[in-house]
């Protein structure tokens, strides 16, 4: 009797705060990277995001008020998932920008979190930063859709 009741709390205390926010969305948001993150992998430090905003409008994933190709997001009960993907590394010439990875998870209260995988060619190897998100703006509209 007592682990059902626990279990009853549990399960009331964590889909409160769900139910609370279904219906929200970011669909129309600007989310802004706070200026400084963390360089987690290979070797931890300091990254430096500079400048770096994420818009939301109809399925697609804006970086930088410009529209990323292979991106989506997704709202579920209580928080919002993002990704981005690119071509994979076999396929890009010597020379080609790699375009870096995102992959991010959004409260529609404000606060996200973001990682990013950069595939560098020189020096080789992979890096991953994290940073923290702040929604900044509502009711945006593209300037391609306007």
């Amino acid at each position: 009797m007592k682990k059902t009741i626990l279990a009853v709390l549990m399960v009331v205390i964590v889909s409160t705060p769900c139910f609370a926010q279904e219906g929200e969305s970011i669909e129309g948001t600007i989310w802004e990277v706070l200026p400084v993150g963390l360089r987690i992998f290979p070797t931890p430090g300091i990254w430096i995001s500079g400048d770096l905003e994420f818009g939301f409008y109809d399925g697609k994933v804006y970086q930088n008020l410009s529209p990323i190709e292979n991106s989506s997001y997704e709202d579920r009960l209580g928080f919002i998932v993002f990704s981005t993907a690119n071509s994979p590394v076999s396929t890009q010439a010597i020379g080609d920008v790699i375009e870096p990875l995102y992959f991010g998870i959004l409260q529609p209260t404000g606060m996200g979190i973001v990682f990013m995988g950069d595939i560098s060619i020189f020096p080789p190897g992979l890096f991953i930063k994290m940073g923290l998100l702040i929604k900044t703006g509502d009711n945006w509209i593209p300037p391609e859709v306007e």
